[in-house]
């Protein structure tokens, strides 16, 4: 191989790396400007246990109602380590992102989580919403 020759491949050699950050960096930002909705804050209205099925597992598992902005969401949050406090914290303010059919926020140790929302419809004002 020639210097016009060695030149020329790593001439390529480089333009292919360049190529491949960029393309790197634009599915990076993408992929972060996705997930990255805004936070907002939730209000806890209602904590009930919920109804298992028999393929359940015997975890303690509540449908958890919040209000978001004008949405109330009922979201399934899973006990974990045998803690059952969720049913003390009907009244809780907290920060919560809501990202398609997840809610994700921080628990009371700054842990991050994310449960599924069940379900969400219109918050009405005067009315018994969860």
């Amino acid at each position: 191989m020639n210097a016009s020759q060695r030149g020329n491949s790593h001439r390529n050699h480089l333009l292919l790396m360049s190529l491949t950050g960029i393309v790197i960096l634009l599915g990076t930002g993408i992929a972060v400007s996705q997930s990255n909705a805004p936070y907002q804050v939730g209000s806890i209205l209602a904590v009930k246990d919920h109804q298992s099925t028999a393929q359940e597992d015997s975890m303690r598992r509540y449908d958890i109602s919040v209000k978001v902005g004008n949405t109330v969401y009922v979201v399934l949050y899973s006990a974990s380590d045998g803690n059952d406090v969720a049913q003390y914290k009907v009244g809780l303010d907290f920060p919560v992102q809501i990202d398609g059919k997840t809610m994700r926020f921080s628990d009371a140790l700054g842990r991050p989580m994310s449960v599924p929302i069940i379900n969400q419809k219109p918050f009405v004002a005067g009315k018994t919403n969860p």
